[in-house]
């Protein structure tokens, strides 16, 4: 269903969910990584804060892991491109027949891990056989495009301006887009979600609301973090959790059962988002971090159906 040749964005998970034993090659660190750090949580809203910080990269270039395979989109599917900030970015969209006749509701939904493969088309046919108009967009520093990956970060503005695009399609019901994504684009959805204002509701699929464990475990396999992160802010702008109360549309926060570590920070970020009177759950669904997927997006389905009544 997921591309498999994601050892960084895979062996993050794979190694919060079995932290006893050795993952990915790599022994288990002396650190309990399943204890969630301690963050502050703020009462400013995120996109505010996020007009008044840039990320600082300490390494600059593409996303890593760049295994994805370029094909053309399949029948019935645009590949189309969108502007962010000076970037031109790619897009799969797939139009209805009747475009001209009826306005549809969609989804944007951003991709797990760091480069758009046709098979993460194949994991959004649930949507489209429920109606609704899908576009997958391609990041910066994906699939050889412009941009630096900024992990987490200028990414929620490549997000937010897709939606922009998608909400202006006249085949596009403007007062019905929805964002969805899985694994790190669940990630991406939380950020998004807190950013524009435009978004009916929100599903992530295991997606980390918290960008410290995530971080610290990258560090520890290796991989190559682009931003400065002992710097408690960079951390920061990039966890939905300090900012639970910044969410702009009903949420679910979906995550496999079997995935205990997520239940330690998107328990708390649905709880502090409720305590400030928004629509947020989440919901531990039969499965894995895979395994789950297809069972999380038909949850999703229904949920969005139910903001239509």
């Amino acid at each position: 269903m997921r591309k498999a040749g994601l050892p960084f964005a895979m062996c993050v998970f794979i190694f919060f969910a079995a932290a006893a034993r050795t993952t990915c090659g790599q022994a288990p660190p002396k650190i309990d990584p399943m204890v969630v750090p301690d963050i502050t949580v703020q009462n400013e809203d995120y996109a505010k804060a996020r007009k008044r910080f840039h990320t600082t990269l300490i390494k600059k270039g593409p996303a890593p892991e760049q295994v994805c395979t370029p094909t053309k989109p399949p029948l019935g599917v645009s590949e189309i491109e969108f502007t962010s900030g000076p970037l031109r970015l790619k897009a799969w969209v797939n139009r209805p027949p009747d475009s001209n006749q009826r306005k549809s509701s969609a989804v944007l939904f951003l991709h797990g891990g760091f480069c758009f493969d046709p098979s993460d088309w194949q994991v959004t046919q649930a949507f489209r056989d429920a109606g609704f108009i899908v576009m997958i967009p391609m990041l910066r520093g994906e699939d050889g495009q412009p941009g630096n990956f900024t992990m987490f970060y200028d990414e929620v503005d490549d997000a937010v301006n897709a939606a922009a695009y998608l909400r202006k399609q006249l085949y596009v019901d403007p007062h019905y887009i929805y964002v969805a994504g899985h694994s790190t684009g669940g990630t991406l959805t939380l950020l998004t979600a807190m950013t524009y204002a435009h978004f009916r509701a929100a599903a992530s699929f295991s997606g980390s609301p918290d960008a410290v464990g995530y971080t610290r475990h990258a560090v520890y396999i290796g991989s190559d973090v682009p931003f400065n992160y002992k710097d408690p802010m960079e951390l920061q702008l990039r966890s939905a959790r300090v900012y639970a109360a910044s969410f702009k549309c009903p949420v679910r926060i979906y995550y496999g059962a079997d995935e205990t570590h997520f239940a330690l920070s998107s328990q708390p970020t649905a709880k502090l988002a409720r305590d400030r009177g928004l629509d947020v759950q989440a919901v531990a669904v039969d499965g894995g971090h895979n395994s789950a997927l297809d069972a999380e997006i038909q949850l999703a389905i229904d949920f969005f159906r139910q903001t239509r009544q």
